[in-house]
């Protein structure tokens, strides 16, 4: 089964290999560590992820360097990382977010200026596509997660590691059943999917686009005329996430707690508790904390994330016209929308 898995994925990104791990968080891990990446190294991370993307670089020993994001998209931004990099920066970790992707080619081409490692961070973006490229195809090493929350996902979870180097791809298959070769040659841990993993993933895998019709529907109907990650044309999206962005942090606070929405992320990395005691740097990153202050996710097909009953009400009560996104009907319940906000009394 994990070789069926395994030759699925590289059909669908056009690599050599594709190693089966246990989850994204261990994918990212190997990467770094299969590298030779750890103490007295940096990496550069942006400062808006989820915090698998920075964990991973203090577990293997090295320093995560944060960098700000762009305001448009939530990716990296290249200025930020001129200013952040170093002699010591031996690898880049790229993500992807929220099922979006963003042109990499000035990054590729900064990484190989300067022999520095990049690390494609696709477990948000299993088949997205950008302009035919598809993500889990641009770095020198990978990953996709297949954890019990993303759009395809395992029982209990799951991750990919994917390369296009063999000897990467065989030290790495190694490292993730406790080192074992023809004996154990390295200290490795056990990082392997299981096969039941493998088996539920493969069976979503045969009928994943429907799934991502019904997600792109359910986008298209939030019409509400606030900021949101901006998609480049050429992109084919799985519509993990769907956000928008309000004024300021009050604003943004009372709508999450009005109608029970989750905010993806309510903090840039750099600024979680465990960092006052691990070693990092960290550019002024403006961009990211503004994003964080003011996010909020609105659903999608995700029975995990119950929607509130006074939100459902509002949704189907927009609904009800057919024109809904033009003329009086939409200014009227958009201006609803907001004073329930301002005075959820």
């Amino acid at each position: 089964m994990l070789k069926k898995i395994g030759q699925h994925v590289r059909n669908l990104t056009t690599r050599n290999f594709a190693i089966p791990v246990s989850n994204g968080t261990e994918a990212l891990y190997l990467s770094l560590l299969v590298n030779g990446i750890g103490e007295g190294d940096e990496v550069i991370v942006p400062n808006f992820s989820w915090i698998s993307s920075a964990s991973c670089i203090s577990m293997v020993g090295a320093t995560p360097v944060f960098c700000d994001i762009n305001i448009d998209t939530y990716h990296l931004c290249m200025d930020s990382v001129r200013r952040m990099v170093t002699s010591k920066t031996k690898a880049i970790i790229f993500v992807h977010l929220f099922g979006s992707m963003h042109d990499a080619t000035d990054l590729k081409q900064f990484c190989e200026n300067h022999g520095i490692l990049l690390v494609e961070d696709s477990c948000q973006a299993f088949g997205c596509t950008l302009d035919g490229v598809p993500a889990g195809s641009i770095g020198d090493i990978s990953t996709f997660s297949f954890n019990t929350n993303k759009v395809i996902s395992g029982l209990t979870g799951g991750g990919m590691v994917l390369t296009d180097n063999e000897e990467v791809a065989d030290k790495l298959t190694k490292l993730s059943h406790h080192g074992h070769g023809e004996d154990f040659e390295y200290l490795g841990r056990n990082s392997r999917m299981s096969n039941v993993d493998a088996e539920h993933i493969l069976t979503q895998m045969n009928s994943y686009c429907d799934q991502w019709v019904l997600r792109k529907e359910a986008t298209e109907k939030y019409k509400f005329n606030r900021p949101t990650q901006k998609r480049p044309d050429g992109l084919i999206s799985n519509y993990f996430r769907h956000t928008i962005r309000f004024d300021s942090k009050p604003d943004r606070d009372k709508i999450k707690d009005i109608f029970g929405l989750k905010v993806h992320y309510d903090k840039p990395m750099s600024e979680n508790s465990m960092y006052k005691s691990i070693k990092h740097r960290k550019d002024f990153c403006i961009n990211a904390q503004l994003v964080s202050d003011t996010i909020v996710t609105l659903p999608i097909l995700n029975k995990a994330e119950p929607v509130d009953e006074i939100y459902t009400m509002l949704v189907e009560k927009i609904f009800e016209y057919p024109d809904w996104s033009v003329g009086s009907h939409h200014e009227k319940i958009v201006e609803a929308f907001y004073a329930i906000a301002r005075n959820p009394e």
